[in-house]
């Protein structure tokens, strides 16, 4: 397991990410996640989505070894358990979460910034690495380091996958406006050519659609199908794009893929 070093006299953060500390220490109460009972209806009504990207996203093989960046309270970590998964690792910032994610039963959490964490993890050591609503939180410089930590410490074949504001989409500024400790949202437009500097082969995305698991689940659905349809043709009129790749939900998911037989490059 990497180890944090400890600073004996850590650096004044600078001016522009001062606020981290005040909010991130106590990140799950100013989130309204305040007892263990919130947290489980959290992961309740999160489950269905997890569980169908888990599925579709994530390797078959259950001894392969996956890091969640920011994992929050450990939704997807405990999903990943349920699931058979067997090597799996956590990193969160915020002391309260680390604490519900143990309460929920996850096995492997540590309490720490995950780039001073990606910064001592050994080269090639994971097959997956997981940033679900974490990188808008930093500024394009950290951003670019995690990028490529992340692509150093994966294995060749491995893959990174994301979950972002997304900034086309009809509502995502809602989402990108609704923490103060957001500093950044994306487009597929954004993240390809940032993925490519980092060393990555290729780059997939994905929709946020709602997931049928129940009657209103399935409305959701169908209505989003149908209103979809009217902003991509508005997006034609203006554009002349006929829009197939548009992804118009409030967040995107993206896979950027490591190249097999591809040795592990160094950040500067």
């Amino acid at each position: 397991m990497p180890v944090k070093l400890e600073m004996s006299a850590p650096a004044m953060p600078p001016a522009s990410t001062a606020y981290r500390p005040r909010f991130y220490s106590r990140y799950a109460q100013l989130k309204q996640r305040t007892d263990l009972e919130q947290v489980r209806r959290d992961l309740a009504f999160a489950k269905p989505y997890l569980a169908r990207t888990v599925a579709k996203f994530f390797p078959a093989d259950r001894n392969c070894s996956i890091v969640d960046l920011g994992c929050g309270s450990g939704a997807l970590l405990l999903l990943l358990q349920e699931a058979g998964y067997l090597n799996t690792l956590g990193v969160e910032t915020s002391p309260d979460q680390v604490e519900f994610a143990r309460q929920l039963g996850v096995r492997s959490v540590v309490s720490g910034d995950l780039i001073p964490f990606l910064r001592d993890s050994a080269s090639e050591m994971f097959d997956v690495v997981v940033a679900f609503d974490v990188i808008e939180h930093f500024r394009k410089d950290e951003v670019l380091e995690i990028m490529d930590h992340a692509y150093r410490v994966l294995r060749p074949g491995g893959k990174l996958i994301v979950h972002v504001p997304n900034a086309e989409g009809i509502f995502g500024s809602r989402i990108f406006w609704s923490d103060f400790t957001h500093e950044m949202a994306f487009t597929r437009e954004g993240l390809r050519p940032l993925t490519c500097a980092c060393g990555f082969s290729s780059i997939n995305f994905s929709e946020d659609l709602p997931v049928g698991h129940g009657v209103k689940s399935l409305i959701r659905r169908v209505l989003w199908t149908g209103l979809r349809s009217i902003f991509r043709l508005a997006h034609m009129a203006e554009t002349g794009d006929s829009g197939a790749g548009l992804i118009l939900t409030q967040n995107l998911l993206a896979v950027a893929n490591k190249a097999h037989g591809e040795a592990a490059r160094r950040s500067a």
